[in-house]
């Protein structure tokens, strides 16, 4: 029996199903789901906001090459904000340690390393599905997704 049925999951849609695959990872891929959760509690309208993004990635980056560019350049930048959540959590002596006047600058990288994840998580999905491609120097985000929560 598939751990989706166990876990009420509904099965993924087909991937010409573009709207519903994007949905689909945003509301029951985990720990995008999670993830997702979180920074919706921060920001009102942050479902809506990054399901437009993926599908405007989608859209514009057609074609096996142009999203690989496009998902090495969201990988890139989810690289950088995670090195500067860690650099900020290091200075201080952990995540528990930043003080009240650094607690909005954490969130708002958590919350950009998110949905960054999201976007390169989903992009890779679509690759492979529909170009039998990867990014094979990628770092997939899902290891790290919670780094900075």
């Amino acid at each position: 029996m598939s751990s989706d049925i166990l876990d009420n999951k509904p099965p993924l849609p087909p991937i010409e199903d573009i709207e519903g695959v994007v949905e689909w990872f945003l509301r029951h891929d985990t720990p995008l789901s999670e993830s997702m959760k979180f920074a919706a509690s921060k920001s009102a309208g942050i479902f809506w906001e990054i399901r437009t993004e993926c599908l405007r990635d989608l859209n514009r980056f057609s074609g096996a090459d142009r999203l690989a560019v496009h998902a090495s350049s969201l990988e890139a930048q989810w690289q950088d904000v995670l090195r500067q959540a860690q650099t900020l959590i290091a200075q201080h002596g952990g995540p528990d340690s930043v003080p009240d006047s650094k607690q909005n600058e954490l969130e708002k990288l958590a919350i950009g390393q998110a949905l960054l994840a999201a976007r390169i998580r989903i992009l890779v999905h679509f690759l492979k599905e529909q170009y039998g491609s990867s990014l094979n120097e990628a770092q997939d985000p899902d290891e790290n997704l919670n780094q900075t929560d």
